[in-house]
């Protein structure tokens, strides 16, 4: 099924724009069936100021290791944290920075996302959590998560 498109025939604000995308966003998520089941995703719902912008994120895996991959354009390496709390939570937060002019031009009209951010993602008990990698490049970070060998344990029936 294809995703829903609101067509218009004039110019609509920016903040309704955002929201149509989102209704997209999540009739493509639910018309593929959800996201993968070794993951389950949370958004944080810390209100965020200035922003809405929550980064998209693929996570792919292969034998050894679970791959996760953020898109940042237009944020600076040394904005972006992250990190795992106790509750096996990997959070990824940082800035995308403001920019109100450009060489004294003014902006009439801006779509792209600016500001904090915050992404959450619950993370398997099958990770070995001190030895995640990071790389920054080209807009994208990519985290490199280890597997771990969990051991299955028998109990004895008395």
């Amino acid at each position: 099924m294809p995703q829903v498109k609101f067509d218009v025939p004039f110019n609509i604000p920016v903040e309704v724009e955002n929201v149509l995308r989102q209704v997209n966003n999540f009739i493509g998520e639910f018309e593929k069936g959800g996201r993968h089941n070794v993951h389950h995703e949370a958004k944080v719902s810390k209100p965020v100021e200035k922003s809405d912008f929550s980064p998209r994120v693929d996570i792919a895996e292969d034998e050894n290791n679970y791959y996760v991959f953020a898109e940042l354009p237009g944020t600076a390496k040394e904005e972006i944290k992250v990190s795992v709390s106790e509750e096996r939570i990997l959070t990824i937060k940082g800035t995308k920075r403001v920019y109100d002019t450009v060489e004294g031009r003014k902006f009439i009209r801006t779509e792209s996302r600016r500001g904090e951010f915050s992404r959450a993602i619950q993370l398997q008990d099958d990770i070995k959590l001190d030895s995640i990698e990071a790389r920054f490049e080209n807009g994208i970070l990519e985290l490199v998560l280890p597997k771990a060998e969990l051991k299955e344990v028998h109990v004895e029936i008395k």
